[in-house]
């Protein structure tokens, strides 16, 4: 275990450096994992829980430590974060073997004159943290800094918004699929899939959407391989049904990277139909490509474009368009913990004005009657509801989304504890005057 420890402190290091955790922990499973198929776990979720409760940690340990953990070096700090983790919501190893094995990788790894700070400060932690974790303010318990928490608050209230913050401290999705049923049927697909021991169950809210339990690894899956299936989030399925596309239809995709919603849009529209996915690199067009071969689309076509450019060969030629646009992904950080850390609201107002200028292009990209849904992983009201607001004095007339839990607005804010989803997201929808 002590390996693990050392090989988890490394990881939230290089987070910390402002790389991506599933990367990293993908790529430390992929080229030197632990042997052990436990280990393994543990690595991931020590990793995980340390960084999804990394503001609550640094303030147990302030409390305790004669040095801030601004102010400590990297491994030692993320090495005291990891052992307060243990010690606050791990229980099968002795609060006495966490301190022992975090005195014994300082000493390892070059800190021999810091063993005694580490052993002092884990010790005192070991008799504060779970007391403290009883007593602090939501927003510190649940690890989400202040102007989140003042966001989630304005919005939908304290009570409500102290649920939301526990939903985000740690929400893990089951692998969603959705199923391609122009090229084969619900049952079908499920066959194959049963014939690989997978479990299947009907996603909430979608018409199209499924649970896979008992597993192999996704790309193991033969239908998947076979292009039966895209594994597409349930926010993401929603959004992909929400304009309601009917066969030989004309969709732009304007910000399309990976092309989960292509896909999808390719499955509803038809061979009659067609698909123009968009990116700016071209190296993420690579991957909408790969997507649509294997699915064997062939109305689906990438196009390399930047979406705050407009095209007036574009103008009036779709029938709808998928805005999916970049934003602050708030409303993933149950499981990509460290965006909670890294967006600051001058990068949401940046990115509102980001949004607003792809959305005043992909309005004149509509023909007369053509639907646009705008969606974003967030929740924040400078890049939602605010740009739902521009978007109906553009001269748009609101949609009601095509899906289950959408009311008579035009806009639905999806979000774990209000809804049975594991992310924020927000989906609008419009059409043009004919």
């Amino acid at each position: 275990m002590a390996a693990v420890r050392e090989l988890a402190c490394r990881a939230l290091m290089r987070v910390e450096q402002g790389e991506k955790s599933n990367e990293v922990i993908d790529g430390v499973l992929r080229t030197a994992p632990p042997a052990d198929a436990r280990d393994r776990a543990f690595f991931t979720k020590l990793v995980l829980e340390t960084l999804q409760n990394r503001l609550f940690l640094d303030a147990a340990i302030d409390r305790v430590s004669s040095v801030k953990t601004g102010k400590m070096k990297p491994f030692i700090r993320n090495l005291l974060r990891l052992s307060a983790c243990q010690l606050a919501f791990f229980d099968a190893v002795p609060a006495s073997a966490v301190c022992s094995e975090a005195v014994k990788a300082a000493k390892k790894n070059g800190f021999v004159q810091l063993s005694g700070f580490v052993n002092a400060v884990c010790r005192k932690l070991s008799q504060t943290v779970r007391s403290f974790y009883e007593e602090a303010p939501a927003a510190v318990r649940y690890s989400v800094p202040d102007w989140i928490a003042a966001e989630l608050t304005a919005q939908y209230g304290k009570e409500d918004a102290v649920r939301m913050m526990a939903a985000f401290s740690g929400t893990h999705a089951p692998l969603t699929a959705r199923f391609h049923l122009s090229k084969a049927t619900e049952r079908e697909i499920l066959d194959a899939l049963a014939a690989q021991g997978i479990r299947a169950e009907k996603a909430p809210y979608a018409k199209n959407a499924w649970y896979l339990t008992e597993h192999p690894a996704p790309g193991m899956i033969s239908a998947f391989a076979a292009g039966l299936l895209q594994f597409q989030d349930l926010t993401s399925v929603l959004a992909s049904e929400a304009l309601d596309l009917r066969p030989g239809e004309r969709v732009l995709d304007l910000c399309a990277a990976p092309g989960g919603k292509s896909v999808a849009a390719a499955d509803l529209v038809g061979r009659e139909g067609r698909i123009v996915s968009c990116d700016k690199s071209e190296a993420k067009l690579a991957r909408i490509r790969e997507n649509a071969a294997r699915c064997g689309f062939a109305h689906m076509e990438a196009v390399q474009n930047d979406a705050t450019v407009f095209r007036p060969d574009w103008e009036g030629a779709f029938d709808a368009v998928i805005a999916d646009l970049p934003c602050s992904g708030l409303g993933t950080m149950g499981h990509k913990p460290e965006i909670r850390y890294r967006v600051t609201p001058e990068d949401v107002i940046a990115l509102a004005a980001l949004q607003r200028r792809m959305l005043e292009h992909a309005v004149r990209y509509l023909r007369p009657g053509g639907r646009l849904m705008f969606s974003t992983c967030t929740f924040t009201r400078a890049e939602n509801a605010e740009n739902t607001r521009f978007l109906l004095q553009s001269g748009l007339m609101p949609l009601r989304p095509a899906i289950a839990p959408a009311k008579e607005d035009c806009a639905l804010q999806l979000i774990p504890a209000l809804y049975d989803v594991s992310d924020g997201f927000y989906i609008a929808c419009f059409r043009r005057s004919e």
